[in-house]
C-alpha cells in the first residue's frame, strides 16, 4: 500500500504556481479518499457475501446433521429388527431341541416377548423397561 503522506506531499519548487500545487494536492487527496471509499465498499460487499455463504453453510450443515440422525435412527431400527429375528430363531431352535436345558425352555416366552419389544414393526410395550425413566424424576421434587 502506498503511504498517503507520500502521495499528499506538496513539492516546494519555485517555478510551480501555488494554485497548481494546491490543485495537484487536491487531486491526490481526492484519489486517496476515493480509494479508501472503494476499499471500504469492497470490504462490505465481501462481508455480505461471506455472511450469505455462512448462512447457506449453516442450513446445509443443519440438513446434513438431520439426515445423519435419521440414518442413525434407521440403523438402530434395523439392528433391533435383526436382534428380534435372531431371538425368534433362537427360541425356535430351543423349542425344537429335545435336549435343550429346562432353564432355556422356560425362557422361550421371555425371548419371544423381548423379540416383540425390539421389533419395530410389532413394537410391543414392556412396562418393566418402557415405564421406568432413565433419570430420577424425583430429584429436586418436594
Amino acid at each position: 500500500m502506498v503511504n498517503p503522506y507520500e502521495i499528499a506531499k506538496v513539492e516546494d519548487t519555485s517555478t510551480t504556481r501555488i494554485e497548481d500545487k494546491l490543485l495537484k494536492l487536491a487531486q491526490k487527496i481526492e484519489a486517496i479518499a476515493l480509494s479508501a471509499k472503494l476499499d471500504a465498499e469492497l470490504r462490505n460487499e465481501r462481508e455480505v457475501a461471506r455472511r450469505q455463504l455462512s448462512l447457506v453453510w449453516k442450513q446445509e450443515k443443519s440438513e446434513k446433521d438431520r439426515l445423519l440422525k435419521e440414518i442413525e435412527s434407521l440403523e438402530q431400527l434395523a439392528k433391533n429388527a435383526e436382534r428380534a429375528e435372531s431371538l425368534r430363531a433362537f427360541a425356535g431352535r430351543i423349542s425344537q431341541e429335545p435336549n435343550a436345558p429346562a432353564m432355556l425352555k422356560d425362557d422361550i416366552t421371555v425371548l419371544l416377548n423381548v423379540a416383540d419389544w425390539l421389533d419395530t414393526l410389532i413394537n410391543k410395550h414392556w412396562p418393566e423397561i418402557d415405564d421406568v425413566p432413565d433419570h430420577d424424576p424425583y430429584v429436586g421434587w418436594y
